[in-house]
């Protein structure tokens, strides 16, 4: 989800925006017991799914693993153009929260990850002159930090 602006006063533009996003995600594991033998195989078969006196096979839960992530980025931009000068900026912020859980019920205790992130980028150029005769400066800056950990249930 976001929102966005953009602005246009002749020889000035510029651009703002936020986005907030979050994703979960998930995986289940099963372990299917209760079911007949085909005639000629070895074990049980996932290809039929009653049992011999008609009843649904036990699905037993043996593992699980969930992740999510929400996070906030901010974009934010502008340029100058008048005659022979041209100025551009761009500055890019973020912020997001990432969180596991893993569970094992054959291999206890339950696993808790979770990092969370932050970073900042900035970028600008200054053009002064047309053509063959100008010269151009540029910089740009980028900075991210990361904090991560895990905690056993």
């Amino acid at each position: 989800m976001g929102y966005g602006r953009s602005f246009d006063f002749s020889v000035v533009k510029a651009y703002v925006g936020i986005e907030i996003y979050a994703i979960l995600e998930g995986n289940f594991t099963f372990k299917i017991s209760g079911l007949p033998a085909l005639p000629g195989s070895r074990g049980t078969s996932s290809r039929e799914l009653s049992t011999r006196d008609g009843g649904l096979p036990d699905l037993d839960l043996k593992s699980l693993e969930l992740r999510g992530i929400i996070g906030i980025v901010v974009r934010g931009s502008a340029e100058l153009d008048v005659w022979v000068l041209h100025v551009r900026f761009e500055v890019h912020v973020f912020a997001e929260s990432e969180t596991r859980l893993t569970y094992d019920l054959e291999n206890p205790p339950a696993l808790v990850q979770f990092s969370f992130r932050f970073g900042m980028t900035y970028s600008g150029a200054c053009k002064v002159g047309s053509g063959w005769f100008s010269f151009t400066f540029e910089v740009s800056v980028r900075v991210t930090m990361e904090f991560q950990g895990e905690i056993e249930l």
